[in-house]
């Protein structure tokens, strides 16, 4: 997973497969206070577009299985 910081939040990318290919929207998470806020980010031609969610999670218990796994 690929991290970077932005604004003091950690942005973790999820990564995402359908067959073998790499599929969209791209999804990050952060981890703040009671959960995470998840970002989407959709690229198509000229057009972007982003949507942003909070996810109740108190404990962070959301985990994220690599490539590998």
């Amino acid at each position: 997973m690929e991290e970077e910081r932005a604004n003091g939040l950690y942005w973790e990318e999820i990564r995402q497969t359908v067959a073998g290919l790499s599929a969209f929207p791209e999804h990050y998470r952060a981890e703040v206070p009671g959960g995470w806020l998840v970002l989407s980010v959709l690229h198509l031609s000229d057009r972007a577009g982003t949507g942003i969610t909070f996810f109740p999670d108190p404990h962070h218990e959301w985990t994220v299985k690599a490539d590998d796994d």
